[in-house]
């Protein structure tokens, strides 16, 4: 039985051509500033594209409210990317993903968003209120939580 010699990494990446990856991101992250110069300032840092394939784009957001908010401009995505950049889109979907730096290769990072002390009395106050249940407990988790 003949023993295969393990090789490193960075040698294996230094033999082989990985141009065609190179290329592919060079191209999504072209169509993310596309995409994003159709969008409104306030949405375009939470979206980009992913995948293009087959007159069908991916796009992913932060959240499910930037999604729900994106789903209303599909059709004008559709059309622009027909019109200006002559890509005969048929489909365009939807998810939630945090976007990656392309410099970085990292999720970008978004500020944790923070109860302010005025709601979470609101919650507690409500969730005193009602009678045990899971509800009042995940309530006053929330607020407990929000605390740290």
């Amino acid at each position: 039985m003949t023993r295969l010699k393990s090789k490193s990494i960075a040698s294996l990446l230094k033999n082989k051509n990985f141009s065609h990856l190179q290329t592919e991101l060079t191209r999504l992250d072209r169509y993310t500033l596309q995409l994003r110069a159709l969008l409104p300032d306030a949405m375009a840092p939470h979206c980009q594209v992913v995948k293009i394939q087959h007159g069908s784009i991916s796009i992913a957001v932060d959240n499910s409210a930037w999604l729900a908010k994106l789903r209303f401009l599909t059709p004008k995505i559709k059309q622009l990317y027909r019109q200006q950049y002559h890509l005969p889109l048929t489909q365009v979907k939807l998810l939630v993903s945090r976007p990656v730096s392309a410099k970085t290769g990292q999720p970008n990072q978004s500020k944790k968003r923070k109860l302010s002390q005025i709601s979470a009395r609101y919650i507690h106050d409500y969730a005193d209120s009602l009678e045990s249940s899971d509800l009042k407990q995940a309530l006053l988790r929330l607020v407990r939580q929000s605390r740290h």
